[in-house]
């Protein structure tokens, strides 16, 4: 390809030399790329009496493309700004952060139309990289939603001038309309409206642009060399009226995380990834084995792993440095000792989403082991890069060594493991590994269920307020109610309650309403209702309970039996005669009993048809309490047991 195109840009050096009347100072950037691969047809055709095929002249005009932006960018005298392509891969001098996340992202300016919006975009956003009001991935957002999809509409509609219209009517009029072209189907090249986020990113990023246009109008007019620019007033700072300005709108999607079973699902087939594409690897999972050829990239099986251990976003895995981690215990730790639920190390990440957080989590053994795996692949199969400063690096165009693993050729390998695998969730639907966020959705969700205050999850996870970290306490609200509905409630007398599970959820609001929570069961009596029966539950209209209080209903019914046989006892001893059936405590204590007979006959038999199963939040539930060997401890649990008793007596 190289070798095709030297033939086609010298021709066109030469024709140029010859029309020039003697020897010019020629440069690759002079000549236009589509020029120079129309020429190379052209001799291809000469020389074979046909064109070539579809994908050499594709191959070719990358070359073309590429040989150009190289030279363009390198050996020119012009700013970066002054260029159509802005790639941070070939242009050092583009303002950029340390680690940028999307630095693979090339803007286009050459298609943007028409010509006024693309210079007001090339000044808006030239001055915004430099002057670090905007990042890297934000000026790419912006061309694109302004650049391009606002450009559509200008050409669709006819507009010529920067001002848009004259009058304040007639400019709110047009951006009304571009407002409804937004929402309309047209709007995407599936066919299908725009989300409402989007459109109105659209719409945010527009009025950023004219806003920033309008309070620089002179400089902008200078820099473009269009005077109408200057022509931009108050009125382009508010191209919607207030009332026509939405509110803006945050995404309600439910943070989703894997079981325990899909985790295991994933991990068993992760070695696919890594296996080299010459071997097959066995998988042995959930009683099956399967044969599968190796996909040869070990680096993604790694970074997804780490994923999965630390809850990092996957951006910040593929730019960790060559040497993140800070060992806690020292080099003199004795090897095989570490616990490897234990936190041995300290993992520097890169945070690029989030400013003003401690961007250092804290590490288990298996993340070192990951980490130093990593290590030593990079000083086997690419020593280039053993020294440069990425832990995980690309793998085509970076003979150096010195650009971070993407996202994209990341996501692409794990795309095609899902392909290879075909695995499914507990529900039956694709399980796959490209939803890498889920990872960090479990990870926060079992932080939670291993007691960890919200405070810490959110310096855990990096985020800027405690509110981002709720959304996974209720991912535990949402699982808590799902278990919850399995079972099926009681009354005291045995029937089931006539309430929806769903209503009788809403009906007890735990959270709310601790005072109805009882040691054996739930108090549905309405919130502005009092109880008059004290402790006597079992005999009241509004109490009920289900299968994960069986044991407690057991033990009440031998401990109520128990009581009346020491009363009965103690009532002849004192009278001389038997405690006759019609005694007010003993009927009282026998209706109990009666109770308990029939709640314990209905809860055993929905566990033989349904299976025994706990109901949500009770998987630590104790029925007693557990004497241990400290004094104090001891003592303490012995006077809260014998106030327990105390209390069954009285009742």
């Amino acid at each position: 390809m190289l070798t095709w195109w030297g033939r086609a840009i010298t021709a066109m050096a030469d024709q140029r030399v010859t029309f020039a009347g003697g020897v010019t100072n020629l440069s690759v950037a002079d000549f236009n790329p589509k020029l120079v691969v129309r020429e190379a047809l052209h001799e291809f055709w000469s020389r074979n009496g046909r064109y070539p095929s579809t994908g050499n002249t594709r191959n070719l005009e990358s070359v073309a493309h590429s040989m150009f932006e190289h030279v363009n960018a390198r050996c020119t005298d012009a700013p970066w700004w002054a260029r159509d392509t802005w790639n941070l891969r070939l242009d050092p001098r583009i303002p950029r952060r340390p680690n940028e996340p999307h630095a693979d992202r090339i803007i286009h300016l050459a298609r943007i139309e028409p010509n006024w919006l693309r210079e007001g975009v090339r000044y808006w956003l030239s001055q915004t990289l430099t002057l670090d009001m905007y990042t890297w991935t934000t000026a790419y957002a912006r061309a694109t939603n302004v650049g391009i999809r606002f450009g559509a509409f200008a050409e669709a509609r006819g507009i010529t001038h920067p001002a848009i219209a004259e009058t304040l009517p007639a400019l709110r009029a047009t951006f009304m309309d571009y407002l409804a072209v937004l929402r309309s189907p047209q709007s995407t090249r599936s066919g299908r409206a725009m989300t409402t986020i989007a459109a109105n990113a659209c719409k945010t990023h527009v009025q950023a642009f004219y806003t920033f246009m309008s309070d620089n109008a002179d400089a902008a007019a200078a820099f473009t060399g269009d005077p109408r620019w200057a022509e931009l007033n108050v009125n382009h700072t508010r191209l919607w009226a207030p009332g026509h300005t939405p509110k803006r709108q945050t995404s309600r999607h439910e943070a989703r995380y894997y079981t325990d079973t899909e985790i295991g699902r994933l991990l068993a087939h992760l070695p696919v990834l890594a296996t080299p594409t010459h071997e097959f690897v066995t998988i042995e999972h959930e009683g099956t084995t399967r044969a599968l050829q190796g996909l040869g990239d070990p680096q993604a099986a790694r970074i997804w792993q780490l994923q999965a251990l630390t809850g990092r976003r996957a951006s910040e895995i593929c730019m960790l440095d060559r040497q993140p981690l800070t060992m806690i215990f020292g080099d003199d730790q004795p090897a095989g000792e570490h616990d490897p639920d234990a936190y041995v190390a300290r993992l520097q990440y890169q945070q690029t989403k989030v400013d003003d957080v401690d961007p250092t989590i804290l590490a288990t053994q298996d993340v070192v082991t990951i980490i130093e795996e990593q290590q030593a692949w990079l000083a086997e199969h690419r020593p280039e890069a053993a020294e440069g400063p990425y832990l995980f690096v690309q793998l085509r165009g970076n003979t150096r060594g010195l650009n971070p693993r993407s996202y994209r050729s990341y996501a692409d390998a794990l795309r095609r493991l899902s392909r290879a695998v075909t695995l499914t969730d507990d529900s039956g639907k694709p399980l796959v590994y490209t939803e890498t966020h889920r990872l960090r959705h479990t990870r926060a969700t079992r932080l939670l269920n291993d007691g960890v205050p919200v405070h810490v999850l959110q310096r855990y996870l990096g985020h800027r307020s405690p509110e981002m970290s709720m959304r996974y306490a209720q991912t535990l609200d949402s699982t808590a109610r799902e278990a919850f509905l399995k079972h099926k409630q009681v009354g005291a007398d045995g029937r089931e309650i006539n309430i929806a599970p769903l209503d009788l959820l809403e009906l007890q609001q735990l959270d709310r309403r601790a005072d109805r929570a009882l040691p054996n069961g739930l108090c549905l009596l309405p919130p502005t209702k009092t109880c008059d029966k004290g402790n006597a539950c079992l005999p009241c209209g509004s109490f009920a309970t289900d299968a994960s209080y069986l044991n407690e209903h057991k033990m009440q019914r031998e401990r109520s039996a128990a009581l009346i046989r020491v009363r009965q006892k103690q009532f002849e001893e004192r009278h001389g005669t038997r405690m006759p059936d019609t005694n007010t405590w003993l009927q009282g204590r026998l209706r109990e009993l009666a109770s308990l007979d029939a709640i314990i006959v209905r809860l055993e038999a929905n566990e033989a048809e349904q299976g025994s199963v706990k109901g949500a939040g009770t998987a630590g539930k104790t029925t007693a309490l557990t004497l241990t060997d400290d004094p104090i401890t001891r003592d303490a649990a012995r006077q809260a047991l014998t106030d327990r008793l105390n209390t069954d007596t009285r009742r």
